[in-house]
């Protein structure tokens, strides 16, 4: 699939809401040098290479209707010096397509959202497996749907449910399917606070015979508040129940804990912090379902009207739920950026990443140093037809 037309909320949340169909282009160009860009543990080698990214966004908006629809690629070009970790392993055009309605009336919300990638393992693997060395592309399907009702002024009824299926062309990665449905409670106490108990369940279906298929229970409870205009939090906490069943090892079930939750804060008129954290069961392209801690925070600071810092912060542990799993992985990141708007649709900016890596199977850490130019055109919003 060579051309990308995506429906997504994040790119239709820039446009201009319209009764007939806005649209809104942008490009970004990123120059990079990494020296380590696979994560190896030994013969790492350094590239230097770039990253061209268009997107078209359109949406229309209609009394009781919302469609959003976006299109990017990502297309990486990179010099190296080939074999496992060099350049050529890493040039790719990376697609994304995602789709998604919303529905109103007087008392309830539907959405439905559908979503296509095709990406390299170098950008898709970071967040799952980790496994970056090999010239493997991930191809996923994915949808979602939710139905939300207001029984009464504080109560809300909400049934959601999703699907994903994921192949890789490659030996080392395993193709898995996983679903899910659920439902939940939500009550409005206050102006600031809002509780709700929520049940789920799941199902992980590696492709292969050999290896584990999971069934995941789940049962949480969850707190919002707006403590003021310039301070929010929420959060989420629950238990699961896996069981798993690997062919000729028989049943293994295991009892755990989920954890969600995050924070807005503004603790001045040009500072701002956000934090993101969680602990839950995830499908896997290792083959085997994993539970995962993932921690994520972001500061930024107006230095002037057109100037900025942002601190990125990202750090991911996880480990088999199986006994007799894979072992476990630990990632840790961070990156500066300093970024000037110096016209309103054009922006340029300059990031220092440094990412390190290791699994606890003897083996030794991978560290990688990273350096980015970026400049970045946001056009402006247009009517179509």
């Amino acid at each position: 699939m060579s051309l990308i037309l995506i429906l997504t909320t994040s790119y239709g949340s820039q446009i201009a809401r319209a009764d007939g169909w806005s649209g809104q282009a942008s490009a970004v160009v990123t120059g990079e040098y990494d020296d380590n860009p696979n994560l190896a543990t030994e013969g790492e080698e350094s590239v230097f290479g770039f990253t061209t990214s268009p997107a078209l966004a359109i949406r229309k908006v209609l009394p009781r209707t919302t469609i959003n629809a976006s299109g990017a690629l990502d297309i990486n070009v990179f010099d190296g010096d080939g074999g496992q970790n060099g350049g050529g392993d890493l040039d790719s055009i990376d697609q994304h397509v995602t789709a998604d309605i919303e529905t109103r009336t007087r008392r309830s919300t539907i959405e439905f959202g559908a979503s296509y990638d095709r990406e390299s393992a170098r950008t898709s693997e970071i967040e799952d497996t980790g496994n970056l060395s090999e010239d493997a592309t991930r191809e996923s399907f994915a949808g979602n749907a939710n139905y939300s009702y207001q029984i009464s002024q504080r109560n809300f009824l909400d049934v959601f449910g999703d699907a994903e299926d994921v192949s890789f062309d490659s030996g080392e990665l395993s193709n898995f399917r996983s679903y899910g449905v659920g439902g939940g409670f939500r009550h409005i106490l206050s102006r600031q606070d809002e509780i709700g108990l929520f049940a789920d369940y799941s199902r992980f279906d590696p492709e292969s015979a050999d290896e584990a298929a999971s069934d995941i229970l789940s049962v949480r409870a969850s707190w919002n508040r707006r403590v003021s205009p310039r301070f929010s939090f929420d959060i989420s906490a629950g238990g699961n129940i896996v069981q798993s069943d690997r062919p000729g090892l028989g049943d293994e079930t295991s009892i755990g804990f989920i954890l969600e939750g995050g924070l807005d804060w503004k603790p001045g008129e040009r500072d701002t912090i956000g934090l993101s954290f969680e602990r839950s069961a995830e499908p896997s392209g290792t083959g085997e379902l994993q539970e995962r801690n993932s921690v994520s925070a972001n500061y930024r600071r107006d230095l002037t009207r057109s100037v900025g810092f942002d601190l990125d912060f990202d750090f991911i542990q996880q480990d088999s739920v199986e006994q007799s799993g894979t072992g476990e992985r630990t990632f840790f990141q961070v990156e500066p950026a300093i970024s000037w708007n110096f016209l309103p649709d054009w922006a340029v900016s300059t990031s220092y990443r440094f990412r390190r890596q290791k699994f606890d199977n003897g083996g030794d850490s991978a560290v990688s140093n990273a350096i980015f130019m970026t400049i970045r055109y946001s056009g402006p919003n247009v009517s179509l037809f």
